[in-house]
């Protein structure tokens, strides 16, 4: 239910997958066209397979390279604008994800544990996030980069015994690493 440790991973293994198949494809059409243009090869195959492929990988690395470069932009524009929708007042905080036909809420009174989860992936997509749950693991996950993160995070302070110093430390932080600044006591 909440992000880990590993989805930050993945989501750079896969960008640093498609930086590579970008620069493999670039790499085999120059090759490709260097062939063709000083006769590199004689083998009248090889020419043909040559023009073929040269132009093709040309094509893809653009794809590739156009693909990674405009998907961080597009992602943060829709993730800031439609996902997830929040709401809160005097009893609680929701999110709900229309595109998963999801919510997850938590009471106030409810919350056991108040941790910040922040990641390497900014600044182009939201890199923080407050991580309210209850005795259950169950909760809400409030990305910063939504206006009512303001208001969530004014509501938090409040608790008592809200550890202002690890606030400032994860607010500082560009790692995948949890900061717990609230817990109940039993």
């Amino acid at each position: 239910m909440f992000p880990t440790e590993k989805e930050p991973r993945i989501i750079k293994l896969r960008r640093l997958d498609g930086y590579f198949c970008a620069v493999l494809f670039l790499v085999w059409s120059l090759y490709g066209f260097y062939c063709l243009i000083t006769n590199h090869d004689q083998n009248t195959t090889m020419l043909v397979c040559e023009a073929i492929f040269s132009p093709v990988g040309l094509l893809l690395s653009i794809y590739f390279f156009y693909t990674l470069f405009s998907k961080r932009f597009i992602y943060n524009s829709n993730y800031s604008v439609s996902e997830p929708v929040i709401k809160l007042n005097d009893e609680g905080v929701a999110c709900h994800f229309p595109s998963k036909g999801k919510t997850d809420k938590i009471k106030w009174s409810d919350i056991a544990l108040i941790q910040v989860l922040t990641t390497n992936e900014g600044p182009y997509v939201c890199d923080v996030f407050y991580v309210l749950t209850d005795k259950n693991d169950q909760g809400v996950v409030i990305p910063q980069d939504k206006k009512e993160s303001k208001e969530v995070f004014e509501k938090i302070r409040e608790f008592p015994g809200f550890d202002n110093k690890t606030f400032i430390e994860a607010m500082g932080s560009a790692q995948v690493k949890w900061f717990t600044v609230w817990k109940k006591e039993n």
